[in-house]
């Protein structure tokens, strides 16, 4: 989405050694914003000829920038979302591989990469790149969030807990709202105590009312367990 790539354009440490930092960011700040343009008209979509035009012409900028810079962490990394968006998969994982390898501190790509490790069942490799990233970014609660999320598939349930409190701690009051209580749930849920998961959803939706994905892993339990207390 378009909010990942803005985002990525943001290193979080100095780039590293290519020709020019400041042009590489500032380069993909503008292809960005274009795309960014394109999206908030709902041109993205297609519709007329000028419109399909401007997007080639973004995607354009966006591969000369690419091989432009091919250690630019954030261009790597807005690259590679923007080749899943294509469902070129294996061309992103390329890319956040290089994104990587150059920075490995560079947050959005780290997260990116766990991300789709552990949707291969890669589970050692994301954990690994969100190790790496929490070497230089120790106080970054969205790595400490998503190696939760690693530890938890890994069965390592306990660890994924310490993860999530660490993660509590370092968003403070900034934590988007139900966020904890959901993941807490999430993790109650995976070791079959309903009852306890069932209310840190509860907890979670009266903070974040409006939030689907809670909801709907509520109803879920609720049916779950009502079949239950009825056999």
């Amino acid at each position: 989405p378009a909010a990942l790539l803005l985002g990525a354009c943001q290193s979080n440490r100095p780039l590293g050694p290519i020709e020019n930092p400041g042009d590489a960011d500032s380069s993909l700040q503008s292809v960005l914003v274009e795309l960014q343009d394109l999206r908030d008209g709902g041109e993205e979509a297609g519709g007329s000829e000028e419109s399909a035009a401007r997007l080639a012409e973004v995607k354009r900028r966006m591969r000369a920038l690419e091989l432009r810079h091919p250690r630019h962490a954030p261009t790597l990394t807005a690259a590679a979302t923007l080749a899943l968006e294509e469902g070129a998969r294996d061309r992103a994982v390329v890319l956040l591989d290089q994104a990587t390898a150059s920075e490995p501190g560079f947050v959005p790509a780290a997260l990116l990469r766990a991300s789709l490790a552990a949707s291969e069942g890669n589970l050692g490799l994301g954990q690994r790149r969100l190790e790496e990233a929490l070497l230089e970014h120790p106080d970054d609660p969205r790595l400490h969030e998503a190696l939760a999320g690693i530890l938890h598939l890994s069965g390592e349930s306990d660890a994924a807990r310490l993860e999530l409190s660490l993660a509590r701690e370092l968003w403070g009051e900034a934590a988007p709202a139900g966020q904890h209580q959901y993941h807490l749930g999430l993790v109650a849920e995976s070791e079959g105590r309903l009852d306890e998961a069932i209310l840190h959803y509860r907890a979670g939706l009266e903070l974040a009312p409006e939030d689907g994905q809670m909801a709907a892993r509520l109803r879920a339990l609720d049916r779950k367990s009502t079949r239950l207390n009825s056999s």
